[in-house]
């Protein structure tokens, strides 16, 4: 019999599935109020339109849809996404835009493409699992910048760049809505990175997927829109159209943009072609950014419910953020209480979130995430409650 472990590359040997993965596992249990995952609320799904763009997509060009399409992506929807990401200041081309499978898949093929065993990556502290699986997969180590009001501590982030020795390959940020923080970086804290990028030649990965779920306050131009040309710019569809889609784009120099291509060709070859021409008649009818204020105003709703019923059951010790739109809340508890091993009683009365620690290279077990979005208005409200008991108890 093989020994399998034997034969594993030492990339992966010591990989694990990631908290979340693990956790919804055990959420998935119709009894249990979940706050856990990041998945949007199915209700937002276009399903009509998907119905019947699908059909004209292949009655009208089946056979090109149905076919394998070039790595860059389908030119139409390239070209659609130039147009509009100058909405955040992002000013491109259908060439400097790669369709990937998922926004994932775009944090994977940029860490593949520029990590070496042991290179450093500077990330938020917290920052979105996902990004730190990605880089953790080709061996990088973390230098961390905490999170502000208004985001990332830049005079920690100078301070990190001015080591002696010190070129940290990426910076990765989640500057609008942060998951899981749900922070917005102010306009200046943009400004200021991309100076500071210009100035050590720091290379950017700005991941967008909830720009536009905005609740309040004014659109702020992307981080990609001061330093264009150190930023590379991740953005999706599967938040306010359907993560089954998996329809997610990177906008970066064409420099950059020729060498992901060539790591994506080693890799999937290239993304569902049908997916991408429903995608693109989705936005050239109107239907996707019509649909978008529908899904805010469903959002923030629930945001509010949610918050409302922290504040009614939720003991005063405990404190959170107020994000202006996205779809988490960051809770902060206690030093003493450690949200890892308080989850087995909070299961067990069938509710559930995010330990902390799952968003931080050391520590963070004194946070939860929760998410809004998925559960109806009459769950929040008695989730809420339960955590809010489970918490006391601990208190």
């Amino acid at each position: 019999m093989i020994e399998w472990n034997s034969l594993f590359s030492e990339r992966v040997i010591d990989l694990k599935a990631s908290d979340i993965r693990e956790l919804l596992k055990l959420t998935i249990r119709p009894e249990i109020i979940s706050f856990a995952g990041g998945l949007p609320n199915p209700k937002s799904f276009p399903v009509e339109d998907i119905f019947r763009i699908s059909q004209s997509v292949l009655l009208n060009s089946g056979e090109d849809a149905l076919q394998y399409t070039t790595t860059e992506g389908y030119m139409e929807l390239r070209k659609f996404l130039a147009a509009r990401e100058r909405s955040v200041g992002v000013i491109s081309t259908e060439d400097n835009i790669l369709i990937t499978s998922g926004s994932q898949q775009g944090l994977e093929l940029i860490a593949k493409s520029f990590l070496d065993p042991g290179d450093t990556v500077i990330v938020e502290s917290p920052s979105y699992l996902g990004g730190i699986s990605a880089f953790r997969l080709f061996q990088a180590r973390f230098e961390t910048v905490p999170l502000e009001e208004d985001g990332a501590d830049l005079n920690v982030l100078r301070e990190i760049l001015k080591k002696p020795g010190a070129k940290p390959k990426l910076f990765y940020t989640v500057p609008t809505f942060q998951n899981p923080s749900g922070i917005t970086y102010s306009k200046d804290k943009r400004k200021e990175l991309a100076e500071i990028s210009y100035e050590y030649d720091l290379t950017i990965v700005e991941d967008n997927p909830y720009e536009k779920l905005r609740f309040s306050g004014d659109k702020i131009k992307s981080i990609k829109a001061y330093a264009p040309e150190n930023t590379l710019y991740i953005s999706t569809f599967s938040k306010v159209l359907s993560p089954g889609f998996r329809i997610a784009w990177v906008c970066a120099p064409k420099d950059v943009i020729q060498k992901l291509v060539v790591v994506k060709q080693a890799t999937d070859l290239c993304s569902n072609a049908y997916v991408q021409h429903i995608t693109y008649q989705l936005l050239l009818r109107g239907l996707i950014d019509r649909h978008i204020p529908w899904i805010a105003a469903m959002y923030k709703e629930k945001r509010d419910i949610m918050l409302d019923a922290m504040e009614k059951y939720f003991p005063n010790e405990v404190t959170w953020t107020t994000p202006n739109g996205g779809m988490f809340i960051w809770v902060t508890l206690p030093e003493h209480m450690n949200s890892k091993e308080i989850f087995p009683d909070a299961l067990k009365e069938n509710v559930a979130y995010v330990q902390g620690g799952a968003f931080y290279i050391k520590g963070g077990y004194n946070h939860m995430r929760l998410t809004f979005v998925y559960e109806s208005n009459e769950n929040i409200v008695e989730g809420i409650k339960r955590l809010g008991n489970v918490l006391r108890n601990k208190m």
